[in-house]
């Protein structure tokens, strides 16, 4: 009696575990960039105007300071009305341009930097479910870390960007503290108290 051979269905098992396969990344990709949802253009242009909320008022404050010292230096010595003058104006105001594009370069390094970790935690949670994961843990490691991406970045103050027009500005302010007259001021007024001979600083 002639026995058949048994039938070979290993293509369609191996079929069957890639269409399963295929499904896991598809619901497990869907979930990843549902995770990732909320980073889009919005919210990156609103990272970049953060950055620029907290440190453009900063510049300005600055500039205005240094531009108010080298007013002051300039008029003590005479020389507000000179052409050096208007070369130390034109150099501040230089200065100030400089810094205010730096700031919105880094605003928009600040914009692509998050906009390439976040792809790069997508592309590597993707990769994970190509290779195996489930999807319910790699749904749950995207949320996890869409939750510390999202987080509010931590801003340091800016340095003294203007320092070599503001000294005029702290040497005034010396002066005046003991008692003398500062730049394009007047001395503090003193007068005898009633009950010895020294003399009574009115601020």
């Amino acid at each position: 009696m002639c026995m058949s051979a048994p039938k070979d269905n290993s293509a369609e098992i191996a079929r069957q575990q890639e269409d399963e396969r295929q499904a896991r990344i598809t619901a497990g990709t869907a979930k990843v960039n549902d995770a990732f949802g909320g980073f889009n253009d919005d919210y990156y242009a609103g990272i970049g105007k953060s950055y620029l909320d907290y440190y453009n008022p900063q510049l300005d404050r600055q500039y205005n300071r240094a531009r108010e010292a080298l007013t002051y230096q300039l008029a003590d010595s005479g020389n507000l009305d000179s052409s050096a003058a208007a070369r130390k104006f034109g150099d501040l105001t230089s200065d100030y341009g400089v810094q205010k594009q730096t700031i919105a370069n880094q605003a928009e390094g600040e914009k692509q930097g998050l906009r390439g970790q976040v792809e790069d935690n997508r592309g590597d949670l993707i990769r994970q479910l190509e290779t195996g994961a489930g999807v319910d843990t790699t749904a749950a490691s995207a949320m996890a870390r869409a939750n510390s991406l999202s987080k509010p970045a931590a801003y340091s103050p800016l340095g003294d960007l203007f320092s070599q027009y503001t000294g005029a500005l702290r040497t005034n302010a010396a002066m005046q503290g003991a008692g003398y007259p500062g730049i394009g001021g007047i001395p503090r007024r003193q007068v005898p108290q009633t009950s010895s001979s020294s003399v009574k600083t009115i601020e």
